[in-house]
């Protein structure tokens, strides 16, 4: 894998921003459709006794939606451009399965995970955590790194 830039890396993240807030969009109007054929189909029936659950259903699936759509990325800092100041690796395990399926060993995977600290002149800070990779072993203290909210790793400035 070779490193990004960082007009690279926003050309990405305005892909991904439009993605993510037209499936909220898409799942908004799904929301909105079921709502109002719930409404007129079981409503009718039962005589408005289950308007709190589908408002209640509703929501949830919109909640659902800011998770699945990526929504929620929107509301971190677009770009975070500091040094950073603490790097900490550790390793994760991941369950291969996400269930305990009959006939299965419970198998796991070993995943190395890098949590860096940036800090900017103004002093702000923030803590990104990514999947670490060969080409981000030889990051150290003091390096200039720029975070963008839609890219899961950082860009490295030189």
């Amino acid at each position: 894998m070779r490193y990004l830039n960082v007009e690279e890396a926003r050309t990405i993240q305005a892909e991904r921003r439009k993605k993510a807030v037209s499936g909220f969009a898409l799942h908004g109007f799904c929301a909105v459709a079921i709502g109002i054929i719930a409404c007129f189909t079981i409503g009718d029936k039962a005589g408005g006794r289950v308007f709190p659950l589908i408002v209640a259903g509703l929501l949830l699936y919109l909640a659902l939606s800011v998770k699945l759509s990526g929504f929620y990325m929107l509301f971190r800092p677009k770009e975070f451009t500091g040094t950073v100041t603490r790097i900490e690796a550790k390793e994760e395990t991941v369950k291969k399965y996400m269930s305990s399926q009959p006939g299965v060993a419970y198998t796991a995977d070993h995943i190395q995970k890098m949590e860096i600290l940036v800090t900017n002149e103004k002093g702000k800070t923030i803590i990104h955590k990514f999947v670490l990779t060969d080409d981000y072993k030889e990051l150290k203290l003091g390096d200039n790194v720029t975070v963008l909210s839609f890219i899961d790793r950082p860009v490295i400035n030189k």
